[in-house]
C-alpha cells in the first residue's frame, strides 16, 4: 500500500508510518512539487511612507506594489493586491475569513475591473442561470459576468457548484472565498492571497495554512504559484517547515476533559463512537478494558502521547463504556438508531422525547444545559 500526502511534514513521518502500517513500515520524503510556491508577505512599511511592500522569503522584495497609505484596511489592501495579481499573472483565489469579507472584497474588485471589456459567453450563460436562481438583481450576477465571483456556504448548492466548475475551467479571474472552498477542491488560480488568520472564527495553523498554500499554479500549465500572506503571524507559520505538524485531535478531547469534566456531553464523539461498537458488538461489557485499550492504541494519538495522557484517556474512555452500557436502549431497533445519529446517549433521548412530543403535537422544545432550543 502506497499513501500519499502533499503537506505532512518530515516530522510527522515516522509517526504516521507506525500509525497506518507498523514498527516496520518506511517513510520517504520528496521535496520535488511539479509547481514551485513562490511565498511572499505583505505590510505596509512605516519609513517608507506607508508603501505597500512584498517580500518573498530569502528570494527578492518589492517595495512599492501599492502606493502609500496610512490609514487602509486589510480589506482595501487585499483588493487592490488582488487587481495587481490577476492584471499581471492571472487567476487569483483570495482566502477570507468571513462570509461579509469575501462579498465585500470581491465587489471591492469588481469596481476595479468596472471599466474592463468582457466578451466571455460561458460567464454570461454561468450568471444567467445564477440570475434564474437568486434573481436578476443579486449582486453576484453582474459579478460573474465580468469574472469575478466569491463563495461561501451561505450560498444555494447549485451555486457554489456553477462557481466551483468556472473556477476549475479557469473563466474565474478572482474568486473570494471562505474555508467552504479553499479546502477540499481543485482550481485553477496561480494565485492565493490569505487575507486573515481567522478561518470560521478559529486561527489558522500550520496545516491548513500549507493546505490553503498548495492551491496555488495550475498543474502542467505554471511551473510557479505565488502565496501571499497578510499578517505577521501567517508569515511565521509559512516560514517553519515544521508548522504543519499533525497532532491528533484526541490531545484536545483529553485537555478539555480534565479542564472541564463532562465537557460536551450533548455531542461527544467518543461516546458515539463507543455506542457504534456495542451495536456492531464489537464491545462487550466483560471486556471493556481490554477493548477500549485495542481502540485507543488504534488511533494516531496513541504514537504521539506520553503514558500519563494515554494512561488519562483510556481511563475516561472505560467510564464512558460503562455509562453507554447503563443507559443504552434495550430494543436493538432503537440502538440501531442512536447508534447512526453520530450523537451521545443523552442528547439521542433529548431528541427521541422531542420527537414523542411533535407526533402527540404538543412543545417540542428541550433544554441543552442552561439554554432553551
Amino acid at each position: 500500500m502506497i499513501l500519499l500526502n502533499a503537506v505532512i511534514p518530515s516530522s510527522n513521518l515516522a509517526e504516521f508510518t507506525r500509525w497506518l502500517g507498523h514498527d516496520e513500515a518506511n517513510g520517504l520524503s520528496i521535496s520535488w512539487k511539479p509547481t514551485r510556491n513562490l511565498e511572499a508577505f505583505f505590510y505596509r512599511a512605516m519609513k517608507e511612507d506607508w508603501r505597500g511592500v512584498l517580500h518573498y522569503f530569502e528570494r527578492f522584495q518589492i517595495d512599492n506594489v501599492l502606493p502609500p497609505n496610512q490609514n487602509s484596511s486589510t480589506r482595501q489592501n487585499a483588493i487592490m493586491l488582488t487587481d495587481r495579481y490577476q492584471r499581471y499573472l492571472g487567476p487569483v483565489l483570495i482566502f477570507c475569513s468571513s462570509r461579509k469579507d469575501a462579498e465585500q472584497i470581491a465587489s471591492g474588485v469588481m469596481e476595479l475591473f468596472s471599466s474592463d471589456t468582457v466578451s466571455n459567453e460561458q460567464l454570461h450563460i454561468a450568471a444567467s442561470k445564477i440570475a434564474l436562481v437568486l434573481g436578476d438583481s443579486f449582486p453576484l450576477v453582474r459579478m460573474v459576468s465580468r469574472g469575478v465571483a466569491y463563495h461561501h456556504a451561505s450560498l444555494p448548492d447549485p451555486v457554489k457548484s456553477l462557481l466551483e466548475d468556472l473556477a476549475r475551467k479557469g473563466q474565474l479571474k478572482v474568486l473570494a472565498c471562505t474555508s467552504t472552498l479553499a479546502e477540499g477542491v481543485n482550481l485553477n488560480v496561480r494565485t492565493v492571497i490569505i487575507s486573515s488568520p481567522f478561518a470560521g472564527g478559529q486561527r489558522i495553523d500550520g496545516a491548513r495554512l500549507r493546505n490553503l498554500a498548495g492551491r496555488a499554479g495550475r498543474a502542467l500549465k505554471d511551473t510557479e504559484g505565488h502565496v501571499v500572506v497578510m499578517h505577521g503571524d501567517l508569515q511565521q507559520l509559512l516560514q517553519d517547515p515544521e508548522s504543519g505538524h499533525v497532532r491528533s485531535r484526541f490531545f484536545e478531547y483529553v485537555e478539555e476533559i480534565q479542564k472541564t469534566p463532562g465537557f460536551n456531553r450533548d455531542i461527544d464523539v467518543i461516546e458515539a463512537e463507543l455506542l457504534a461498537r456495542v451495536y456492531k458488538k464489537q464491545l462487550s461489557e466483560q471486556r471493556i478494558a481490554a477493548q477500549t485499550q485495542f481502540l485507543l492504541g488504534s488511533t494516531l494519538f496513541s504514537h504521539q502521547a506520553n503514558h500519563k495522557q494515554i494512561a488519562s484517556a483510556n481511563s475516561r474512555m472505560i467510564e464512558q463504556a460503562q455509562t453507554v452500557f447503563k443507559m443504552k436502549p434495550e430494543r436493538d431497533e432503537r440502538l440501531r438508531v442512536f447508534a447512526a445519529t453520530g450523537l451521545s446517549l443523552d442528547f439521542c433521548r433529548k431528541l427521541d422525547e422531542a420527537a414523542a412530543r411533535v407526533a402527540q403535537g404538543s412543545d417540542c422544545r428541550f433544554r441543552i444545559g442552561k439554554s432553551v432550543n
